[in-house]
């Protein structure tokens, strides 16, 4: 019989037995499909993979040894693949570095081949003998050299003109008269001036007996050839009669330089002889005898540096540095008056100017006012030609050169000892037949 007790009991009791379904109910659990009224709650996936997760600033977290193997083939593929391209930038610079250093070479040797000068060098034998008394006539070689172009083109007919009478001279006197085609020679790029120097090189080579050679440019007319270079300049008394002492050396483009030449000079270092104009010293005419100096002057005459150099004379001004800048060089230069090596066809300038009897005369400058042609003819009228009465005169001279010395004691005006006078019987004069140029 159900009591009021069991009847609260029991309601207690199915109270107490929802309270628990309904706990059950609310705890999350997997999906299952025993009934087909079991209520499963919706899935979330808002933030799913969420968890765990750390912030934004946080640190990355080390590799472990299970992700790099996890990695595998794509890691060590993209290393090697970094590597090799590491490897073909290092050499591509490189091949950039030797192209632009092969161009620097290449640019460096066109500018060299541009002003190098191959002028070679002579022989200087070592028991060569330079004799004070001077050189013997087949000792000395006349040198003029030409491409045929250059201001000398204003002169009509120059080679025609100058051949003859330069080997007339020549023959006269027993030299060598050599005339050499510029065109051979290597000069790069520089001014044909600069050709003298392998020409005077290719000279002494040529002539193997020559101890001096006398420069002449072109546009110059030997007009006294009666002239004996060895009595004239070439001997120790001839120059040290001649030599300009303690004279103020012009600098390229006029104006004292400073520098002046020896007050007693050794003639024996004599090794240039040369002049110089109102524009300093002038490379149309010198003599350069054949000698160690000689060698190396030449050699740093054609150096590059002075060769592609702006010089307001080119090679002149060049020599002209090397004589005044080096008192070493300035001991083996003689300077003499322009009258006597390189006069000009100009009037009323003392020790410039040429006048009758002067050995040579120098067109110089004439392209300047266009005057070449007119003063080359006005000159050439007025030089002596090598006729018979002047081969008679030199040959007179010559012979009276080798007649024996007599001393008489007790001559007044003696020469030589004292109370003796030098007295020269000269022999009968014959005259040589000499090849004549038409």
């Amino acid at each position: 019989m159900l009591t009021p007790t069991r009847l609260c009991i029991s309601l207690l009791l199915l109270v107490v037995f929802i309270s628990l379904l309904s706990f059950r109910d609310s705890i999350p659990r997997p999906h299952t499909s025993t009934s087909s009224t079991t209520i499963i709650p919706a899935k979330d996936d808002s933030l799913l993979g969420a968890a765990g997760q750390k912030g934004a600033n946080a640190p990355a977290p080390p590799f472990t040894v299970s992700e790099v193997i996890a990695q595998g083939p794509n890691k060590v593929v993209n290393a090697e693949e970094k590597k090799k391209q590491e490897e073909e930038n290092k050499r591509k610079e490189e091949e950039e570095r030797r192209r632009r250093k092969e161009e620097e070479r290449r640019k460096a040797k066109e500018a060299y081949d541009r002003t190098k000068i191959y002028t070679g060098t002579f022989n200087v034998p070592s028991n060569l003998v330079h004799d004070p008394a001077g050189p013997k006539p087949s000792e000395i070689v006349l040198l003029a050299a030409s491409d045929g172009k250059g201001h000398n083109g204003g002169i009509d007919n120059i080679l025609g003109d100058v051949t003859p009478n330069r080997q007339a001279y020549a023959d006269l006197h027993g030299y060598t008269y050599q005339f050499l085609n510029i065109s051979q020679y290597n000069i790069g790029a520089a001014p044909a001036v600069w050709a003298k120097l392998p020409a005077i090189v290719d000279a002494f080579n040529k002539h193997p007996e020559a101890k001096w050679i006398w420069w002449l440019d072109l546009d110059a007319i030997i007009m006294t050839p009666q002239i004996e270079l060895s009595k004239h300049i070439l001997s120790h008394e001839a120059l040290g009669r001649k030599i300009q002492k303690g004279l103020d050396v012009q600098k390229s483009g006029g104006g004292s330089s400073g520098y002046l030449t020896a007050k007693e000079p050794d003639l024996n270092k004599i090794d240039i002889i040369v002049a110089q104009d109102q524009n300093g010293l002038n490379a149309g005419s010198f003599f350069i005898r054949r000698s160690e100096w000689s060698r190396m002057f030449i050699d740093m005459w054609a150096e590059p540096t002075y060769v592609e150099k702006n010089w307001l004379a080119q090679e002149q001004s060049a020599m002209w540095h090397l004589i005044s800048e080096h008192p070493t060089m300035m001991e083996h230069v003689a300077f003499v008056s322009q009258k006597e090596i390189n006069a000009y066809p100009i009037r009323n300038v003392q020790g410039m100017s040429w006048e009758t009897g002067d050995l040579v005369v120098h067109i110089a400058g004439c392209w300047v006012n266009n005057e070449c042609n007119n003063r080359w003819k006005e000159m050439m009228a007025q030089r002596v030609p090598v006729d018979e009465g002047v081969k008679a005169q030199v040959a007179a001279a010559r012979g009276a050169a080798r007649a024996p010395v007599v001393r008489a004691e007790g001559a007044e005006g003696a020469e030589g000892a004292e109370g003796e006078r030098v007295v020269h019987k000269p022999e009968t004069a014959k005259v040589e037949q000499v090849t004549v140029p038409a």
